[in-house]
């Protein structure tokens, strides 16, 4: 008996930490880099709520993705390689296009990438781009962001 209680609480050690379900999964955000006249963010929870923030007319809009939605961002951030692409997606020398930071968490590690739409010649930029465009498409982006 004695034996089975130890290992009953050797394995509850054992299991992660419960995830917090408002905590943030993934952000993207897109914006003008000359005073930043126009942007949005989409920010999703661990829980699903999906929030779109910005200036167009008819933000902010909030939503709920499924499971299998949520699955397929976090399929998103893995199949891009996130926290293992090492380029330097800033560019900063090309200051007058637009910028897409993304950040994701997989509830240990926590990464923030910041691209500027310009950058092209980057190892692991073809990743990134299609990473992007994927989190657009899950979070079903308004029609009309005013140009984005």
């Amino acid at each position: 008996m004695r034996c089975a209680l130890l290992l009953c609480v050797s394995l509850a050690a054992c299991q992660p930490a419960s995830i917090d379900p408002d905590a943030t999964l993934a952000t993207l955000e897109r914006r003008d880099v000359w005073g930043g006249a126009r942007w949005y963010r989409v920010t999703i929870s661990n829980a699903g709520k999906l929030t779109w923030e910005g200036n167009a007319d008819h933000l902010p809009l909030t939503a709920k993705l499924s499971a299998a939605e949520l699955e397929q961002v976090r399929a998103a951030f893995h199949q891009a390689g996130y926290f293992e692409l090492t380029g330097d997606f800033a560019c900063r020398g090309l200051t007058d296009l637009p910028v897409l930071t993304s950040s994701y968490s997989d509830g240990a590690r926590r990464r923030t990438v910041e691209h500027h739409l310009g950058c092209r010649q980057v190892p692991g930029i073809e990743a990134l781009n299609t990473l992007e465009g994927r989190l657009v498409e899950i979070a079903g982006a308004p029609r009309d962001l005013g140009g984005y």
